[in-house]
C-alpha cells in the first residue's frame, strides 16, 4: 500500500510537471509508454518532466548533453576525445527535473553504432548515482539493488534501487568502462530514462523480508 502511495505521489509530480515550461529539446520527444521488464512494469517519466542536464565535459556541437535525455537514441553526448591527458574520467551528467520525482529505476542505453568496431564501445561499467531533493542541496549516493551488465546488443539496460528516491536532481557519475577500442578516456551515453516500478523485484521482496527477520517459514 505504502509503495502504491509513492506511485501515485510519483505520477501526480509527472502530472505538475508536464504543466510547467518545457525545453525545445523535450517538447519534441514523445512521452515514453509504461514498459513491461523482467522487473515488472515500470512508468517512466517523460522527457517533459526534465528542466536542464549539465555535463562536466563536453564534446563539439552535436553531441550536447541534452541529447542523453531526448528520446532519441540514435544520438548521443559524448565527453571530449581529443587530449588524453586532461579529458580522463571521472566524467559527469547533471539531471535536474522540473518538480522532485520518485525514482526506483535508470534505464541506460549505451551509443548503437558501437563508435570503434564490433564491441561494445563506451559501454559503461564502472558508475554511481547520487541524489539531490533539492536544486541546491548536497549529493548523496544511492544504494543499487542490482547494476547493468554489458549485452554485445547494445541494448538498454537497467539498475534498480534497494528502496525509491525522491530526487530534484540526480547526478550520474561515470567512472570507467568497457571497451578495446583506442579511446579509453573518453565516453558517450545515448539515453537515459528515469522510472517507479509499479512491484518490487522478487529479490527486493527477499531483501526486505531478511531486514525484518521474515521467512517463508515465519513470514510474520
Amino acid at each position: 500500500e505504502k509503495r502504491s502511495n509513492r506511485f501515485i505521489a510519483g505520477l501526480l509530480a509527472v502530472a505538475l510537471a508536464a504543466g510547467a515550461s518545457t525545453p525545445a529539446w523535450a517538447a519534441k520527444s514523445p512521452s515514453p509508454a509504461p514498459v513491461s521488464t523482467a522487473g515488472g512494469d515500470i512508468s517512466f517519466i517523460p522527457s517533459s518532466a526534465i528542466e536542464s542536464i549539465t555535463a562536466d565535459k563536453q564534446a563539439p556541437a552535436g553531441y550536447e548533453p541534452e541529447k542523453a535525455v531526448d528520446g532519441d537514441p540514435s544520438t548521443i553526448w559524448h565527453s571530449p576525445w581529443n587530449d588524453e591527458a586532461t579529458e580522463g574520467f571521472p566524467h559527469e551528467l547533471i539531471i535536474e527535473f522540473t518538480e522532485p520525482q520518485q525514482i526506483d529505476t535508470i534505464a541506460y542505453q549505451p551509443r548503437l553504432d558501437g563508435g570503434h568496431g564490433t564491441d561494445p564501445a563506451q559501454f559503461i561499467n564502472d558508475y554511481e548515482f547520487l541524489m539531490s531533493d533539492s536544486a541546491n542541496g548536497e549529493f548523496t549516493p544511492v544504494k543499487e539493488l542490482t547494476k547493468w551488465t554489458m549485452t554485445n546488443e547494445r541494448s538498454e539496460v537497467p539498475t534498480r534501487f534497494v528502496e525509491p528516491v525522491t530526487a530534484k536532481r540526480i547526478k550520474f557519475l561515470i567512472k570507467g568502462q568497457y571497451t578495446e577500442a583506442a579511446d579509453k578516456f573518453c565516453t558517450s551515453v545515448a539515453e537515459l530514462r528515469f522510472g517507479l516500478s509499479f512491484e518490487p523485484l522478487e529479490s527486493e521482496r527477499v531483501l526486505r523480508m531478511t531486514a525484518i527477520g521474515c521467512s517463508s517459514e515465519n513470514p510474520g
